[in-house]
Parts: C-alpha cells; structure tokens; sequence
C-alpha cells in the first residue's frame, strides 16, 4: 500500500522502486551484551528510527487523513482570537475545522460529538483491514470535555470491511492539572511584563506570538470552556 500511497502523489516510478527496496528483503541481527544475535528476516514496514521514516508515515497515511478531512461529520472547531486593536479591544475570530492530529503511526482523533468519533473509529478500521494492519484497540483512551468518568459505547458503521462492530472505551475527564498549568503560564507571562513599560501593541505582540503559541505546545488537545479561558486569561488582559 506504500507504493500506492506514492504513486497516488505522482511521484516518479525510479525514486519509488528505491524507496521500496529500502524496506523489503532485510535482515536484521540484535546487539546484546554477548554479541550478536543470530538474523532474523523483517517483515515489510516503515521503521521508525530511519530518517525518511516521519516523510513516509505521511504519504502512508495520506489517504485516510484526507479522507477524515472531507469525509468525517461533526469535526471540531477550533477558535482562535487575534487581538487587533486595544481602544476599544477588538478581536479577529479563526476557525479551523480539526479532525485528527497525526505524527507518524501516532494518532488522536478529534470530534465534537460521539456519532463524529463513532464515524472516525469506522473510517480508519476500513482502512487498516485494507492494508492488512492491524491497530490494538487496548491502547484507545478516550479523553471527554465533560466532566465524568464511565464506559462508552461506540457502534461502528456496517461494512464488510470491519470484523468488529462495538468498541467500548473508558471515559476520562480531561485533567486539572492542564487548567493549573496553563493559569500559572499566563501568571508567569503576567508577572514578566507587568512592571515593564510597554505599549498595548507590545502586549498584543507577546501575547499573540509568543504566550499563544506556547500554550498551544503544552496544553496539545486540552480543550477548555469559553469562560475558563476567559478567567485564564485575564492577567494578561489586565496589563492592557
């Protein structure tokens, strides 16, 4: 399936049949404390320690991350506000419609609704049974806005492409913990700032460049309600 994810991106016949052979027909040996082990043949796949191997993850996978993108309902929509003038303070609003998050064989998706996650789960078993892979179900953890902690039941879509048709995963509220960090980040930022004589547009700089972008990395998918963003970020909002 390599080699159609890549030929479905046109990339020329000679640099696909090379990208090929580096995985195909190998053997590999085990350095242990004494010595050497004896051969072993590998079986095809995509290593991930090879430096082409995040590059390869992406053409592999391509087709089912385009396919979540236009085919998935009710993705998430994220919402990003960019300060644009402090006297009055006037925001521009961004939406991005997200429905997964992907790096290499490591994937999250996103919904906001449980038919979106039920549609996801039944996309992507379509997609493992036709490339003869297999993903461990007993790894799933399932991560809830809402705060409660059950077991929920997830009915996947009929197709004679999926073995399974129920997947039963245990809910988890999203930790506290994401709140108390992301509150003492912007505190921090405050504190930095606040006996600095800047200008609004200064702070509107820092805050859209830097603070934004820092928690964006830390926090990943924590997903917070409006009015606790809204008491998150008031430090900030106070130095304007």
């Amino acid at each position: 399936m390599l080699k159609l994810a890549l030929i479905r991106l046109h990339i020329p016949s000679l640099l696909i049949k090379f990208i090929i052979n580096l995985f195909t027909r190998r053997n590999n040996k085990i350095i242990t404390h004494y010595g050497d082990t004896i051969g072993y043949r590998v079986r095809i796949g995509i290593d991930q320690g090879e430096i082409i191997s995040p590059l390869l993850w992406v053409i592999y996978l391509d087709p089912l991350l385009t396919t979540l993108n236009q085919e998935a309902c009710d993705p998430f929509i994220l919402k990003s506000s960019a300060l644009l003038d402090y006297s009055p303070i006037e925001y521009e609003q961004h939406n991005l419609p997200v429905s997964h998050i992907t790096f290499m064989d490591d994937s999250t998706l996103i919904a906001s609704s449980k038919r979106g996650i039920e549609d996801r789960l039944s996309i992507t078993a379509e997609f493992y049974t036709l490339n003869n892979t297999q993903a461990n179900s007993a790894k799933y953890i399932l991560l809830s806005s809402e705060q409660f902690s059950q077991t929920v039941v997830f009915d996947l879509f009929p197709s004679p492409l999926i073995s399974i048709c129920t997947l039963t995963l245990k809910a988890l509220a999203l930790s506290t913990s994401f709140h108390f960090l992301a509150t003492s980040m912007v505190k921090d930022m405050a504190a930095l700032l606040s006996p600095k004589k800047l200008l609004a547009q200064h702070v509107a700089y820092l805050y859209n460049v830097v603070l934004l972008l820092r928690l964006e990395f830390r926090l990943q998918t924590t997903l917070f309600t409006e009015s606790t963003i809204n008491r998150i970020f008031f430090p900030m909002l106070s130095l304007i």
